[in-house]
């Protein structure tokens, strides 16, 4: 009972919204053009530009992160197939490393590098139409891949803190 009121209480609130939004609009207050989630007037044009330059620095370093590997290991495909060779043509070996195990903190990287170049805000590109995701999801151990995910995900904020 107390979801079905949530529920009729979000899509009022969300209707409300809407109204609002589409009223601003016709007024000329609203850019009808703005994202959602962005707030233009607390920016102004130097710190964007300042964002975009730093974004472009992060996404040049980025580029570099596997440059001191062979070059068909930077690539996620490639590692998920040799796991899976390994797995078909030695169970037993696969099974003493205990990969199935390992395999979200050898993902984690490619995870991370993919999610780093993911722009939210003005690219609407689902998480699992990522390649990265999509490696993943064909992984060999296709009944734990949703766990892997989740944990895989949960470890990209490992470590991150926000410094300002």
């Amino acid at each position: 009972m107390d979801f079905v009121r949530r529920a009729d209480a979000k899509k009022c609130i969300k209707v409300q919204a809407k109204a609002k939004r589409l009223s601003f609009i016709a007024k000329g207050v609203g850019d009808s053009q703005q994202v959602e989630g962005e707030v233009s007037c607390d920016e102004s044009d130097s710190e964007i530009s300042a964002y975009q330059s730093r974004r472009n620095e992060l996404l040049q370093n980025v580029e570099q992160v596997f440059s001191d590997a062979v070059d068909k290991y930077s690539k996620l495909s490639f590692v998920k197939e040799r796991l899976e060779r390994w797995k078909k043509c030695r169970l037993p070996s696969y099974q003493d490393a205990y990969i199935s195990l390992s395999v979200p903190y050898i993902f984690s990287p490619y995870v991370r590098l993919e999610l780093l170049k993911w722009d939210h805000l003005y690219k609407t590109m689902d998480f699992f139409d990522m390649n990265t995701a999509r490696n993943l999801f064909e992984q060999m151990l296709v009944k734990n891949t949703h766990s892997y995910i989740v944990i895989i995900t949960a470890n990209t904020h490992d470590g991150f803190t926000d410094e300002a």
